[in-house]
């Protein structure tokens, strides 16, 4: 019989580049595995060839998605409920990995119906916070059900150990795993074939944030010291991502204003392939949180944009908190900054002196102990 591996993610896995390094290397345990998403459409990952993406109804970019009536979120929902359903009814799999909160209601809906699997894991890759779940949305039924799960797991998996105080780990009837958001030596290696660029190669310093573009990530702040040149060399911010159309104007409105709007370029989303070659096209990386909640204040091995920009050689500034300093304190290639126009400027000026010993420290960091297959061997020992 097949041994076969479903998993269950109420987005799409190129939307999270930790699961795609998953999926990367757990292909080589499962003769098939099926990977359930939404109805949401993704980029260009090529996927191993025992590996299939199946969706259904129609699909949607993501703004789409965001913007529609709860009465058509509610419908897919039960769309995809319907094909978690009838796929394990089908393949019946030797193990089912459930990602976030969502699943986990699809499932409650249906595992008396469905047979067991030998394995059942949920890995969940932001900690459910109340204040930012609306009460009637799916997302607040799901996080109701998260407890009731843990009775049933095998497996339950963190990015991050210090959220294991949310979550009831006294209830887990299997074992823990913890798996930082970390890249994978064998993707990165794949993706990145040429040698990274020097600050001597050009008369731009490129400083990049990739991810989710929004406030409290010190961008405004970044934008006021743009007018600055370090050692002659011209600042330009690159920002690659998600943006509102309604930040994006305040961020366009201030760079206006500063007389800095040429040094700012703005990047739409893309596939990991060509977030990861930007990566390398830039010098410094922008890893700043200041938000305080549950999510930001338990980033420290979850934040998969420090460890992509380590990978690609990229020092990093990092918002200057307890938490960060505990984590990434010993880190040559980490800056810590308060984000004032003096703390940026001096973190620039001490990266530009001594750019290539801090970016082969930052690969070599990624190399040693900051890559995803340095956990890989306990993940597999407990499958």
């Amino acid at each position: 019989m097949e041994k076969i591996l479903i998993i269950a993610i109420y987005s799409h896995p190129e939307y999270y580049p930790p699961t795609l390094n998953l999926i990367e290397h757990i292909s080589d345990k499962y003769e098939k595995i099926l990977v359930l998403h939404r109805n949401i459409f993704g980029f260009n990952w090529i996927y191993p060839s025992n590996v299939k993406l199946q969706s259904f109804c129609k699909k949607h970019n993501f703004r789409e998605i965001e913007k529609s009536p709860i009465s058509k979120k509610v419908y897919w929902f039960f769309c995809f409920t319907l094909l978690l359903y009838r796929t394990i009814k089908k393949y019946k799999p030797d193990t089912v990995i459930l990602y976030d909160s969502i699943p986990i209601l699809s499932w409650r809906l249906i595992f008396r119906w469905i047979p067991s699997p030998r394995v059942l894991w949920y890995h969940n890759h932001d900690v459910n916070d109340n204040k930012y779940l609306k009460k009637i949305s799916i997302s607040f039924m799901a996080a109701k059900c998260e407890k009731w799960i843990f009775k049933k797991l095998d497996i339950f998996s963190l990015p991050a150990i210090e959220r294991k105080i949310y979550f009831p780990l006294n209830d887990l009837k299997g074992h823990f795993m913890f798996i930082p958001n970390f890249p994978s030596l064998r993707v990165i290696g794949r993706l990145n074939q040429n040698q990274k660029s020097s600050f001597s190669s050009n008369n731009t310093i490129r400083i990049l944030f990739q991810g989710s573009i929004g406030p409290l990530h010190g961008i405004e702040e970044v934008i006021s010291i743009l007018k600055n040149t370090i050692k002659g060399k011209k600042l330009i911010l690159v920002l690659k991502g998600f943006i509102d159309d309604v930040y994006k104007e305040e961020l366009e409105d201030l760079a206006m204003k500063l007389e800095v709007t040429n040094n700012i370029i703005f990047l739409s989303p893309s596939g990991y392939a060509e977030v990861i070659e930007n990566a390398r096209s830039c010098h410094i990386g922008i890893g700043i949180h200041k938000k305080n909640d549950i999510m930001n204040n338990t980033l420290g091995t979850a934040s998969n944009k420090i460890y992509e920009y380590a990978s690609c050689g990229l020092p990093t500034l990092i918002y200057d908190n307890i938490h960060f300093r505990s984590t990434l304190a010993h880190r040559k290639w980490v800056f810590f900054t308060d984000c004032t126009s003096e703390s940026l400027l001096k973190n620039l000026i001490a990266i530009e002196d001594n750019f290539n010993e801090l970016s082969s420290i930052a690969y070599e960091d990624f190399k040693t102990d900051l890559n995803f297959e340095y956990r890989l061997k306990s993940v597999f020992k407990q499958l």
